[in-house]
């Protein structure tokens, strides 16, 4: 029996009423089509999605799954033209996604677990940009820029967020 047979089977049984579950399994599932390449990444968006709604489903509190779930839109509406276009071409297009629907996800998960993750508060400030709401998107950037650094990821979202506000907002930090 193959890992993914195998993980099949085991999900099957086992999980579905974990809402923990639902999140990992569309994590392992995102890392895993990676690896395989973009058309396997493109084929399990819908998958993803799938999971993260459960999980948010059953755990209504799951802000990392929520956060997940706004990373998701936002990746898919910032799609390149060019990408979009092969997308749509070869596999009959994009799932759709707006900023609203980024902000909605983000704005759960800040109210389950305020500052928790640094790129959930870097997302909502990415939204509400495009959303034209700049007194908010300022906001979350300087919250994000003033978060503690905990991880290599924190690290990286300071990085972006330092980099978009310098473009969005011209002026000194």
């Amino acid at each position: 029996c193959s890992f993914a047979e195998f993980g099949k089977q085991w999900y099957q049984r086992r999980v579905r009423g974990n809402a923990a579950a639902h999140r990992w399994r569309a994590i392992l599932s995102n890392g895993l089509t990676q690896a395989k390449g973009i058309k396997a990444q493109l084929n399990d968006l819908p998958n993803m999605k799938e999971h993260l709604l459960r999980a948010v489903e059953l755990d209504p509190n799951d802000a990392t799954a929520l956060t997940l779930l706004g990373q998701w839109a936002i990746e898919l509406k910032e799609m390149a033209w060019y990408q979009r276009k092969i997308v749509n071409t070869l596999f009959g297009g994009v799932p759709h996604t707006t900023y609203e629907e980024v902000v909605e996800y983000c704005e759960r998960a800040e109210n389950v677990a305020p500052g928790a993750w640094n790129r959930n508060l870097f997302l909502l400030g990415c939204a509400y940009t495009r959303l034209g709401n700049r007194p908010r998107a300022r906001c979350y950037l300087e919250r994000t820029l003033k978060a503690p650094i905990r991880t290599q990821d924190d690290q990286k979202v300071a990085d972006e967020a330092e980099s978009f506000y310098r473009k969005e907002f011209p002026g000194p930090l």
